[in-house]
């Protein structure tokens, strides 16, 4: 059962992709590649290269820490689908803090993952859906 609950989530999550997401666990090994390759699924992803990107070394974990006054945002996986769900959860309110980051921390692969106020709008809009249909069943 839970496995065709991730399926249907991740269906409604990318809609228009054709391709799966692998999901990788180790994020030495996320590449350029696999950053466009999530970019390409709009905010969700831009969302997500963010998370890995301030998750991969000591130092940004550390800028992260004193820019969201220790708060942490999850990062999604391709096993669970509420993993999306809480990262977009926790991600939300913590908007000023990651848009001061991008202000302050920008650097060359993570530009073109900097979220709009048209990417925020969506985001917010997907965490209130995931959020309700989580009591669905």
């Amino acid at each position: 059962m839970g496995h065709i609950i991730n399926l249907s989530a991740q269906s409604f999550l990318f809609v228009n992709q054709t391709d799966t997401l692998e999901d990788s666990d180790s994020d030495s090994s996320i590449t350029l590649g696999d950053m466009e390759k999530y970019r390409r699924l709009g905010p969700l992803g831009k969302l997500h290269n963010f998370v890995v990107h301030i998750g991969r070394t000591p130092q940004r974990k550390q800028q992260w820490k004193l820019i969201s006054r220790g708060k942490w945002i999850s990062r999604d996986n391709g096993t669970r689908w509420n993993s999306w769900e809480k990262m977009l959860r926790e991600a939300v309110p913590l908007r000023k803090c990651i848009d001061r980051y991008f202000d302050q921390y920008l650097d060359e692969h993570l530009g073109n993952d900097q979220l709009s106020d048209e990417d925020w709008v969506s985001l917010t809009k997907v965490s209130s859906i995931l959020e309700h249909g989580k009591y669905i069943y």
